[in-house]
């Protein structure tokens, strides 16, 4: 069995986290930053990363709004 180094790690044929299909020698999604050659860990780590950014933006776009309501700026 080989013992692949980090960089000549294969990488998928689309990007887990946004689709998009990477060139080959790309060592992070040019379009979101996923590591496509990270450890297991630091793929894993971007993951979490990102769902909790993306349920922060929400709690905060709820925030917003509420307080457009509270001052009258709702279209």
């Amino acid at each position: 069995m080989e013992n692949l180094s980090v960089i000549d790690k294969p990488i998928e044929t689309k990007c887990p986290s946004c689709s998009m299909i990477p060139n080959e020698t790309d060592a992070f999604c040019q379009q979101c930053g996923y590591p496509l050659k990270g450890t297991e860990m630091e793929q894993k780590t971007f993951m979490i990363d990102k769902e909790y950014k993306h349920v922060e933006l929400d709690e905060l776009n709820e925030a917003t709004k509420n307080q457009k309501i509270l001052y009258g700026y709702c279209q």
